[in-house]
């Protein structure tokens, strides 16, 4: 996946994120996060992504994304 592609799809997290008011969190240091997950207010991880060896996480946001919609909808205003 190309840099621009993560980017939108990243875009398209974040935004659903703040239209439900759910958190991005990332573990690790920049460039080499180990974790990364949606969190809801209460705590509980909706969604997550982990690195299961030494390399850095490529974080698929588009997979997340897709996961995202299936709970939450955007409706129409």
């Amino acid at each position: 996946m190309s840099a621009a592609d993560k980017k939108r799809w990243y875009n398209k997290v974040r935004r659903r994120c703040q239209y439900y008011g759910l958190e991005i969190r990332y573990d690790g240091v920049p460039k080499n996060y180990r974790w990364v997950g949606i969190v809801h207010r209460t705590g509980y991880v909706l969604y997550a992504d982990r690195a299961v060896d030494w390399r850095p996480l490529d974080i698929n946001w588009r997979r997340i994304y897709e996961e995202m919609i299936k709970d939450y909808p955007r409706g129409g205003k």
